[in-house]
């Protein structure tokens, strides 16, 4: 026999009536009247009545819930909480009357994560990660004839995978999808077990250079290794299987070209020489700005200065290198004063002497020539005394122990 049945027991109008308040302590109201026991399809009807209310009060307590009002064409949305993709926290704060147009079927309604606003639309954005679903709204002849609860859309979504490579239309993981505010560090991590020592690897993208960082340890920043069949880059293959670098296409002007496993150098042929088995500077491509430091100084300069005044006259003559750089180094050499830039005739009347810096080793000639050394700095101090007021040169050149000089410059003295 079929088990027992059990009909709640309910009450009759006037004890409903005498309850204290509208509603119970759960928030359901209590119905009006209930039927008599002797009604069951009645009976049915008030049961049904609980359920509603009850249902409705479940989800009100889920937020976002939408419901009519006394307003034609007009939707209410209660207050709720969610999750933006980033995992932001938001509560939006319901909307008492939104606008739905007429003589529409299952019109979206939504809230948009980016300013968190209810909005509405014939159709869902296309990127699921920057809204809330919330209804679906019918319309007909200037009323609300329908409402669908668009929330489970919110939870029951099909993570997008890959089954074609093929498809038209491929699914796009985004990171930080909302795309809010300024650009940051993101990054893809790899857990290394044990082997990273702590560590994952990690493909970072760098905000702040613009670029992919590769990191076999991601705390330590090591970079890693990266395993490829061909680089491009801007669209040319660049490098290829067996590592054979194609360059000449990349690069306007870069002067190398690549064919059949020989990498070629373009050259400048007013400076460089090539020869079937040496390249070599032609002459025109030597300049003192191009060498070498070590070179430029065993290739000595002896700059002398001009001067001109009352008698007497103390010039400082300076060592340079082949640069133009003071040579700070003790400098040997021979220098004199003369009447005559070429330095034939010895003074006449003009004579030097030590003047300070530097010093005299022997005289050459008395008052007029001697052999001298600059001091650590590569300076040498001489003073010129004339009682005529003429001009002299003071001349210097190559003696014992010097170096490489070039001595071609003249130092002209004015005795006024």
């Amino acid at each position: 026999m079929p088990a027992a049945q059990h009909t709640p027991g309910l009450v009759t109008g006037s004890q409903a009536e005498g309850y204290p308040g509208s509603t119970h302590e759960s928030g359901i109201r209590y119905p009006g009247r209930l039927s008599d026991r002797s009604k069951p399809l009645s009976k049915w009807a008030d049961l049904c009545q609980i359920y509603e209310l009850l249902f409705r009060r479940i989800s009100l307590m889920l937020g976002l819930h939408c419901e009519k009002t006394d307003q034609a064409l007009k939707v209410a949305v209660f207050e709720g909480v969610y999750a933006k993709s980033d995992g932001t926290k938001v509560t939006f704060a319901g909307n008492a009357s939104f606008t739905v147009p007429d003589d529409t079927t299952d019109y979206k309604l939504w809230v948009l994560a980016a300013d968190n606003t209810l909005y509405g639309g014939t159709s869902w954005p296309a990127d699921a990660t920057t809204y809330v679903a919330v209804a679906m709204v019918t319309t007909a002849d200037g009323a609300v004839t329908q409402i669908k609860d668009a929330r489970p859309y919110n939870s029951l979504r099909i993570t997008p995978t890959y089954t074609d490579n093929g498809q038209t239309a491929q699914p796009v993981l985004l990171i930080d999808a909302d795309n809010e505010g300024a650009g940051v560090d993101m990054a893809v991590r790899f857990n290394r077990g044990t082997d990273g020592g702590g560590e994952d690897a990690e493909l970072e993208w760098d905000e702040a250079n613009d670029r992919f960082n590769l990191a076999e340890k991601h705390t330590t920043g090591t970079l890693a290794k990266l395993n490829l069949l061909e680089l491009l880059i801007s669209g040319t293959k660049l490098l290829d299987a067996d590592g054979a670098a194609k360059v000449a296409a990349a690069v306007a002007g870069d002067g190398l070209a690549h064919a059949a496993g020989v990498l070629s150098v373009g050259v400048d042929d007013s400076t460089i020489e090539i020869d079937t088995d040496k390249v070599r500077l032609k002459d025109g491509g030597i300049t003192t700005q191009k060498l070498g430091d070590t070179l430029a100084d065993d290739l000595a300069f002896i700059s002398v200065p001009d001067a001109s005044g009352p008698n007497p006259q103390t010039i400082t003559i300076q060592a340079q290198d082949a640069q133009g750089n003071n040579l700070a180094e003790v400098v040997y050499l021979e220098v004199g004063v003369f009447d005559d830039a070429d330095g034939q005739t010895e003074a006449t009347n003009a004579t030097i002497a030590d003047g300070g810096a530097g010093s005299f080793l022997d005289a050459i000639s008395a008052n007029k020539r001697y052999r001298a050394k600059t001091d650590s700095s590569g300076q040498l101090q001489v003073q010129i005394t004339d009682g005529t007021p003429e001009t002299a040169y003071v001349l210097a050149g190559p003696t014992r122990r010097s170096g490489r000089l070039n001595c071609e410059d003249i130092g002209t003295v004015t005795i006024t």
